[in-house]
């Protein structure tokens, strides 16, 4: 194919992998009212919320542990 190819992680991401990678995606929003909450690893995953600076929650971001794939799970 064309253009550089997606590479994913070598091993399994770790809780400060997966929060250095949700900082930045709120930091992309350019929103100041977000922030990163609390991560909870899962079986193949991370479950992390994303909150207003008011804690109220906003939503809630599932990341695969072996791709960095990022989804909400709304």
């Amino acid at each position: 194919g064309y253009g550089p190819q997606y590479q994913g992680p070598q091993e399994p991401l770790k809780e400060k992998d997966v929060k250095a990678m949700l900082e930045n995606y709120v930091q992309s929003t350019r929103n100041p009212n977000l922030k990163v909450g609390k991560i909870v690893e899962k079986d193949a995953s991370f479950e992390a919320e994303i909150l207003a600076k008011d804690n109220a929650l906003v939503d809630k971001i599932l990341v695969d542990k072996n791709t960095g794939w990022m989804r909400s799970i709304y």
